[in-house]
């Protein structure tokens, strides 16, 4: 199993360059053969009280300024020794994003995150979080300024719960058997259930789902789960954190501004988001 293609959505910011960069070496860590920068471009806005919502601005011409500005980023971008694609299209991320999944048969989606004043950190943040949480393939974000390492050490975070169930074994494996890292599982555990025959239980199926890579158990008291993870990764500084939302899970407070600005401006390790 190899993941032969990343899809890199771009808005052409420093942010996105940035995670382009980490794409592209991620390509060569994992043997990709392309990579697909993609812009979801909509008409722009007027701002102007006495003007109409909607500029009157020709969709070719808006799809022209795109792929111009996507052969330019590709060109900066692109690497060497790779098949480069570019896809524009009059859409907004959020509901284009799986399509474009679909069309080019991405493995994998790597974007940036990123915020500056309250508003930048709702919506942006939000952004790269609803692509996430939506993707049929797993999503690498990479937050603002975080430069690529290569993944040796990777965290799995999991509530021991349902494990044959919510736990994507084959996506996982896909990935895993792409850089055979050093797999850390940490369960977050405030009320000590480690012991408990479910818990062992459950431990005992992720263990036979992972054992070709010899899953390393770590329990962490704290109660908030956000803390709890960046306290693991800095510790033992791993190289990605691996989470799988769930209905009603702690991944759903990232939208809120606060959770949303702690993982862009104060977690440096990379967050990959698997859908079961």
């Amino acid at each position: 199993m190899y993941m032969k293609t990343i899809l890199v959505p771009t808005d052409f910011s420093a942010t996105a360059t940035n995670a382009a960069k980490y794409a592209v070496q991620l390509a060569d860590q994992i043997k990709a053969s392309k990579i697909v920068f993609y812009n979801a471009f909509q008409a722009p806005v007027s701002v102007d009280p006495t003007l109409p919502v909607v500029q009157m601005v020709s969709i070719d011409d808006l799809r022209k300024t795109s792929e111009e500005a996507l052969k330019k980023f590709a060109s900066e971008n692109g690497p060497a020794g790779l098949d480069v694609e570019i896809v524009s299209e009059y859409h907004t991320l959020n509901t284009g994003i799986e399509e474009v999944i679909q069309k080019v048969q991405a493995d994998l989606v790597v974007m940036g995150i990123t915020g500056g004043g309250e508003l930048e950190q709702i919506f942006i943040g939000s952004n790269a979080v609803h692509v996430a949480k939506n993707s049929s393939v797993p999503v690498i974000i990479v937050p603002n300024g975080a430069q690529y390492v290569k993944i040796n050490e990777v965290m799995l975070m999991t509530d021991l719960k349902n494990v044959a169930d919510t736990i994507p074994e084959g996506k996982l494996k896909k990935f895993f058997q792409t850089i055979y890292p050093r797999l850390f599982v940490l369960h977050v555990d405030p009320e000590d259930t480690r012991e408990t025959a479910e818990a062992q239980y459950e431990t005992l199926l992720l263990d036979s789902m992972f054992s070709s890579f010899h899953p390393e158990y770590i329990y962490s008291s704290r109660e908030d789960f956000t803390d709890a993870m960046n306290e693991f990764a800095e510790n033992r500084s791993v190289d990605m954190i691996i989470t799988i939302p769930k209905k009603r899970s702690w991944f759903d407070s990232l939208i809120k501004p606060n959770h949303t600005k702690m993982l862009a401006f104060h977690s440096k390790v990379p967050l990959m988001v698997v859908n079961n």
